[in-house]
């Protein structure tokens, strides 16, 4: 299938959607734990950098531009090691990727 248009295909809006909605619960995740003192600082900051990288790629598959496919793309691959479903996660939309030539979106 080649994309001629210029609109996003749907499943890539979907993973954009999914990314910020993830960032949304992590906001209120990080309300609560900066409430509860039981946590350790360190998870506290886990909790922010994947809200960070999360955000980011979320905007990088939105922008359209190459470098948001090259940081989309080592997003998916680190995905990978998440056993077992970020891997077939990952699997399935890195075939997609590639069976449905989005590398000609992407300027």
């Amino acid at each position: 299938m080649i994309i001629r248009n210029s609109k996003l295909p749907t499943p890539l809006t979907v993973i954009a959607i999914v990314l910020i909605c993830s960032c949304v619960i992590g906001v209120f995740l990080l309300n609560d734990l900066m409430r509860d003192k039981r946590y350790d600082a360190e998870f506290v900051v886990f909790i922010v950098i994947m809200l960070i990288i999360h955000t980011v790629v979320a905007i990088a598959v939105l922008s359209r531009r190459r470098w948001g496919l090259f940081l989309f793309k080592g997003y998916l691959y680190v995905l990978l090691l998440a056993l077992p479903i970020g891997t077939y996660i990952a699997l399935r939309i890195l075939r997609y990727i590639k069976h449905d030539e989005i590398d000609n979106l992407y300027t």
